[in-house]
C-alpha cells in the first residue's frame, strides 16, 4: 500500500516565526502537531528542516527536510510511555530544528541522536535517519525522553559516539533555557 503525503505546513514566516534564527515560532509548533494528529495510516508529515550543522555530520548527505511517519509516531507512543506527556511532540519538534547537542551513532547506519533540555532532569532526544538519496527525506526513527544522566552516557560512550556537534558536545550551559515554562 502507498504512503500518502500531508501537504506542509505554511512557512515560518507566513506564521508566528520566532525572533531567533533557528527556533520555530510556536504557532509554526502547535500547527505542525496538531496536523500529526491527521497523518493518514501509512502516511507522513513534513515536520521542517533540520539545522545544517547536524545534517552535515553524515558524509553525504543531501536534504535538510524532515519528515516522520504514522508507524514511528505509533512506535513512540506505544513503546515508551514517557512521550505520553502532552508536549512531547511540540519538544520533538523544537529539538528537531534548535537542538543542543547532536550525535552520529555508530550503532545505526545513517543515524544523528538530536537532544535538547526539557526540564532539569530530562532531556528530549530525536534519532534521525539522514537521506543521502536526493529523491528521498531525512526521517524520524524515534522520539524519546531521557533523563540527563543517560543522555551524558550515551554521549560519552566510544562505542556508540562518531561525529559530536557542536565540536565535543558540550553540555547545555546551567541556567539555560528548557522547553518547560
Amino acid at each position: 500500500m502507498g504512503e500518502q503525503e500531508i501537504s506542509p505546513p505554511p512557512a515560518p514566516e507566513e506564521v508566528g516565526a520566532s525572533s531567533s534564527k533557528h527556533e520555530p515560532g510556536e504557532e509554526l509548533v502547535a500547527q505542525l502537531v496538531c496536523a500529526m494528529d491527521h497523518i493518514p495510516r501509512h502516511g507522513w508529515l513534513e515536520v521542517g528542516e533540520t539545522r545544517p550543522e547536524v545534517i552535515d555530520l553524515i558524509e553525504g548527505s543531501v536534504t535538510r527536510s524532515t519528515i516522520i511517519h504514522d508507524r514511528v509516531r505509533t512506535h513512540y507512543r506505544q513503546r515508551h510511555p514517557e512521550t505520553q506527556q502532552s508536549d512531547i511532540e511540540k519538544a520533538a519538534i523544537r529539538t528537531l530544528m534548535n537542538p543542543d547537542r547532536a550525535m552520529v551513532d555508530l550503532k545505526y547506519r545513517n543515524t544523528v541522536n538530536v537532544f535538547r533540555r526539557l526540564n532539569d532532569a530530562e532531556d528530549v532526544m530525536v534519532s534521525l535517519e539522514i537521506s543521502a538519496d536526493p529523491g528521498k527525506s531525512n526521517r524520524i526513527k524515534s522520539i524519546r525522553t531521557y533523563p540527563r544522566r543517560r543522555t551524558e552516557e550515551l554521549l560519552t560512550d566510544k562505542r556508540r559516539v562518531g561525529s559530536k556537534w557542536p565540536e565535543g558536545g558540550s553540555a547545555t550551559p546551567a541556567g539555560a533555557e528548557t522547553d518547560q515554562p
